[in-house]
């Protein structure tokens, strides 16, 4: 993960970007060289798909920017409600920790079953359950015949834990 830097004043990123907090969307308000044109989408993806802007020879994630623009915090890690890191409209933005954003990844692609936590113990023939609990410390759930079963309960031990940031 990228260092975070201080993020430059609000009046220097004023001077140089426009944002619509509604679509999320930053453009130039300058033109400085063949990237930097005036009227043209700032920021580029990064390896990990955040969008990212470079501002005097470091580069910033676009959501610290547009938090910090509409709030005027600069919170440890910004956190993209809806998973997608590319949405950095104002109302998709809310300041977490890093457990927190951690909680709120997405179920990982080579996943059997679909379900963060979730698995099948051939060795017992059933569903395991597993999660962290509000202090990051893993917690075995249990075995259940169905994953329906795992499931709910997995669901209602992250609501109970994790509150707004539990993702299941």
């Amino acid at each position: 993960m990228m260092r975070k830097h201080k993020l430059p004043s609000a009046e220097e990123i004023d001077s140089l970007l426009d944002y619509n907090p509604e679509t999320g969307v930053f453009t130039w308000k300058v033109t400085k060289s063949g990237w930097v044109v005036k009227g043209r989408p700032a920021g580029s993806k990064n390896n990990n798909g955040y969008l990212r802007v470079g501002i005097g020879r470091r580069h910033y994630f676009l959501s610290r920017i547009a938090f910090f623009l509409c709030t005027g915090e600069s919170p440890e890690e910004v956190d993209h409600i809806n998973g997608d890191r590319t949405d950095n409209r104002a109302c998709n933005l809310r300041a977490a920790s890093r457990h927190e954003n951690c909680l709120n990844k997405s179920v990982r692609s080579d996943s059997r079953t679909g379900v963060k936590g979730v698995s099948w113990r051939p060795d017992v023939k059933k569903w395991s359950a597993r999660s962290t609990d509000s202090s990051g410390k893993r917690v075995f759930l249990g075995y259940y015949r169905t994953i329906r079963d795992a499931v709910a309960v997995l669901n209602d031990f992250r609501r109970e834990q994790h509150g707004e940031f539990a993702k299941n």
